[in-house]
C-alpha cells in the first residue's frame, strides 16, 4: 500500500478546480479547460511566498498533508477524468514523486484525459 501525502484545499483531497486558460491559448481547446487540481505535499524548497505553506515542514513533508492511498488517487482522477475534468499535479512540487506522477500521468492519457504539472523547476 503506497501512500503520499497530499494537501487539502478546504474539506477535500483533490478538489480544487481551475481554469486552464493557457490551453486555449495554445490551441489545444476551444475554451478554458477545468482542471482538478491534486497538491502534493512535498516540496525540495521553503520559499517563504508558497501559497501552500511550503516553508512550513519537516523534512520535506509540508504540514499538514494528509498521507493518502495511491490507489484511492487513481479512483479520483479517472473519476475527475469521466467528468470532463483535465487533471493537474501541483504542489508542494509533484516532482518530489517522479515515478509516481509517471504512472498517473501514462494512466490520464491512456483514458483520454489532459495532464499538466506545475512544478518549482
Amino acid at each position: 500500500m503506497l501512500k503520499i501525502p497530499v494537501l487539502p484545499y478546504k474539506d477535500g483531497i483533490f478538489e480544487e478546480v481551475r481554469y486552464a486558460h493557457f490551453l486555449q491559448a495554445i490551441g489545444i481547446s476551444d475554451a478554458p479547460v477545468a482542471m482538478k487540481i491534486l497538491s502534493l505535499g512535498a516540496c525540495n524548497y521553503s520559499c517563504p511566498w508558497c501559497k501552500r505553506n511550503g516553508y512550513k515542514k519537516t523534512n520535506s513533508i509540508i504540514q499538514g498533508s494528509e498521507w493518502v492511498e495511491l490507489k484511492n488517487i487513481a479512483a479520483k482522477t479517472t473519476q475527475h477524468i469521466k467528468n470532463g475534468y483535465a487533471i493537474r499535479f501541483s504542489g508542494g512540487d509533484p516532482c518530489c514523486f517522479p515515478r509516481v506522477i509517471k504512472v498517473l500521468a501514462k494512466m490520464i492519457k491512456r483514458i483520454g484525459g489532459i495532464v499538466s504539472i506545475a512544478h518549482n523547476g
